[in-house]
């Protein structure tokens, strides 16, 4: 009996079992911080390098340019590197972070100055295709970079007034209008429609009537992005030569001709008297001669000499004062030339 109920005391005990220990999860770490560079050509083109551990499969680059267009690109971390090209002018920066097994480290940003001409919009390369990630953002619609290029042709004289020039331009939209305009006056020079490889290649004429001095051809079109876009030639205009006409000289007579007054006047009175009976000097003279009288024509020789004097080579000298000895040289000056 005894031993009956210790076995049943026995039986109804409870049985304690050892509590063991809950088994931690699993914790996956941090990869460490990448190490990373960014260097560019200064003309719009960006390469960014790493180095990470070696359990880091992958790398995120987060980057913005300087008009804050922004795009993420996710590589494999053995690629070591990337390339961004065709950015604007202005600082350009990047956040890269590496990632393991869906652990991230902690973000490195670089950044890099651009030079150049800040027109040509961003052209990012094409992402590689990650690795075990979600697919990148899909970057945003950007222009086409734009060139233009003029050619001016002047007319022979060199002048550019009046002369030809031809524009040449790529990277438009595609089928839309144009216009060259001279920045001076705004006067249109040529319009036409892009052709549909978004380029143009057109030859107009320049005004006759481009004003002197510095100016320049204007080509505005419209970019594949649906924003204007314009491109200029500087030109310097010179004046125009204008030629001074040429006046013919005044005929001169001639005085020297056989028989003529030169002759006569240079002839003794005896050698005067043939030719004043042929008739080439007036009446008086000839009548003179007519009586044969040598001597009377050398007196009227002398005379017509003193008469052509006062005639041809005193014309121009300025008038005698009056009184005294000038009153008397005018009296026989005036009683001389009426002496005939």
């Amino acid at each position: 009996m005894g031993a009956a109920l210790f076995a049943l005391a026995l039986a109804a005990a409870p049985v304690l079992l050892p509590v063991l220990p809950a088994v931690p999860a699993f914790a996956v770490s941090a990869p460490a911080e990448p190490f990373v560079t960014a260097s560019t050509d200064g003309i719009g083109n960006v390469r960014v390098e790493w180095y990470t551990d070696p359990g880091v499969t992958q790398v995120e680059i987060a980057w913005r340019d300087s008009r804050g267009a922004t795009d993420t690109r996710t590589v494999g971390a053995e690629q070591g590197s990337t390339s961004f090209t065709g950015l604007p002018a202005g600082e350009w920066s990047a956040t890269v972070t590496a990632i393991s097994d869906g652990a991230r480290s902690s973000s490195v940003t670089v950044s890099a100055s651009i030079a150049g001409d800040p027109a040509p919009a961003v052209t990012p390369e094409a992402a590689p295709v990650p690795q075990a990630a979600a697919p990148s953002t899909a970057p945003a619609a950007t222009a086409s970079p734009v060139s233009v290029a003029f050619a001016v042709v002047p007319r022979e004289d060199g002048a550019i007034q009046g002369g030809s020039a031809r524009v040449m331009a790529s990277g438009l939209q595609a089928s839309s209008p144009y216009q060259v305009t001279l920045r001076s006056s705004s006067a249109v020079l040529t319009t036409g429609t892009v052709g549909a490889d978004g380029a143009i290649d057109a030859t107009f004429a320049l005004p006759d009537d481009i004003a002197p001095g510095d100016d320049a051809l204007v080509l505005t079109a419209v970019g594949t992005d649906g924003l204007p876009v314009s491109g200029e030639y500087p030109i310097t205009v010179a004046a125009p030569v204008v030629a001074e006409p040429t006046v013919p000289a005044a005929p001169q007579a001639d005085t020297s001709e056989p028989g003529g007054l030169d002759e006569l006047l240079s002839l003794r009175g005896d050698e005067a008297v043939p030719v004043l009976l042929a008739g080439t000097v007036g009446a008086t003279a000839a009548t003179g001669a007519a009586v044969g009288a040598a001597s009377v024509v050398n007196g009227r020789l002398r005379r017509l000499r003193l008469s052509r004097f006062i005639d041809r080579d005193l014309a121009g000298l300025p008038p005698l004062p009056k009184g005294g000895f000038a009153d008397t040289v005018r009296d026989v000056l005036t009683v001389l030339r009426g002496v005939r």
